[in-house]
């Protein structure tokens, strides 16, 4: 069980955090800021290089790196598709401009997408090795 103070602090927390993506989002479809292939030509606020960019912690960046590989990892093809997506052979992460060519597109999944309480407190970012 949480207290209500912990509580309170992850979801101060989650807002930082889907802050900073969308406003990731808004950069790189506004300056095209990815390849033909989608992949990321900049840093994401999850990466080692980018959290600082967007004024997180790095524990936090960890940790919607963790969340946003556990998503792609138990998706379903009846599930909204990812709007990013990690290649382990490659090391690079990718943006979904398939299925979101548009970023009014990429904005609404990031609306249904929202980093949840539940996935924030329960991540352990110490068996993190990505």
């Amino acid at each position: 069980m949480y207290s209500q103070e912990e509580l309170q602090i992850a979801s101060t927390k989650i807002e930082q955090a889907n802050a900073a993506i969308t406003k990731f989002v808004e950069n790189l479809y506004t300056n095209y800021e990815f390849d033909n292939e989608g992949r990321l030509l900049s840093s994401a606020p999850w990466t080692e290089t980018g959290w600082n960019e967007y004024n997180l912690l790095r524990e936090d960046s960890r940790k919607i790196r963790k969340i946003l590989r556990k998503r792609q990892q138990n998706w379903q093809p009846h599930f909204i598709a990812p709007l990013f997506t990690y290649d382990t052979t490659t090391r690079n992460w990718y943006i979904n401009v398939l299925d979101y060519p548009t970023i009014e597109q990429a904005k609404d999944c990031l609306l249904k997408w929202q980093i949840t309480i539940r996935e924030w407190i329960t991540v352990d970012i110490k068996k993190d090795k990505s």
